[in-house]
């Protein structure tokens, strides 16, 4: 899912910013702020499913955490001491009980103790089946 197909900007101001060597240029970010959430819709068979997150680290970016309908599903930690863009980071063991529509939702409530906020920024979240 590109992040422009967002369903809904669940808590804080989330923006489009122009990074010219990410991949297509225009990731969208978090205000930085605790508990900024975005959620996704998306219809997924059931199985076995890796989460692939398309994002950027830097000095003051959080954890995202990944929930599916609800269900915490993992976190990815985004701080880095010197930033950079076109990171992947993975998610595994993904269960999908059943066929039909699900929430996706990333919310920043956590930082890594050397980070200095909680933002977000970021291109794509991919669900691979994998069984």
């Amino acid at each position: 899912m590109m992040c422009y197909a967002y369903s809904a900007l669940d808590a804080g101001a989330w923006a489009f910013t122009a990074e010219a060597t990410s991949f297509a240029g225009f990731p969208i970010q978090s205000a930085g702020n605790q508990n900024d959430a975005i959620s996704f819709k998306l219809f997924l068979q059931r199985g076995t499913y890796t989460l692939r997150y398309l994002h950027k680290k830097g000095n003051n970016h959080g954890i995202a955490k990944f929930k599916l309908d609800g269900t915490s599903k993992g976190t990815i930690d985004s701080y880095a001491a010197v930033a950079s863009l076109n990171n992947i980071s993975s998610i595994t063991n993904i269960s999908v009980p059943h066929t039909g529509l699900y929430t996706l939702q990333l919310i920043v409530d956590a930082k890594n103790v050397a980070s200095t906020a909680y933002f977000a920024n970021f291109v794509s979240i991919s669900m691979f089946r994998t069984a």
